[in-house]
């Protein structure tokens, strides 16, 4: 398994459906809100900014020719007190964007069933 990789397409759909699937919906609503018809703008530089990250894990990839990500490529750097607070870092925010997610998916739930914000918060 570790001699697998991901081809093109299958890295596309992950990120994607990562970034899309579950962002759009959660976070469409305020962008329009605070940026307004600038709101097409904020969803550029985030796409930059996406692409540019996406960049920059693909060149430490092609350097290190080994998978784990953040962590592996600062251990690998000597710097592996950073690498555990990176991983750390990136678990934490995982977890608050699916909770956001969650949070996201009860409100459209509850409306579309009318609970109203108590069956908001249940569920």
């Amino acid at each position: 398994m570790a001699n697998e990789r991901m081809g093109l397409n299958a890295t596309w759909a992950m990120a994607v459906g990562g970034m899309v699937g579950g962002g759009i919906f959660s976070v469409l609503g305020v962008v329009i809100d605070r940026s307004g018809s600038l709101a097409w703008a904020a969803f550029l530089v985030g796409g930059i900014l996406a692409l540019a990250t996406g960049d920059s894990y693909v060149r430490l990839a092609r350097h290190f020719e080994e998978g784990g990500g953040a962590f592996t490529y600062l251990r690998r750097s000597g710097m592996p007190r950073i690498a555990g607070g990176v991983s750390w870092m990136l678990i934490v925010g995982y977890v608050l964007t699916i909770s956001v997610y969650a949070f996201t998916f009860s409100h459209y739930a509850a409306g579309e069933v009318g609970l109203g914000p108590a069956g908001t918060r249940a569920l």
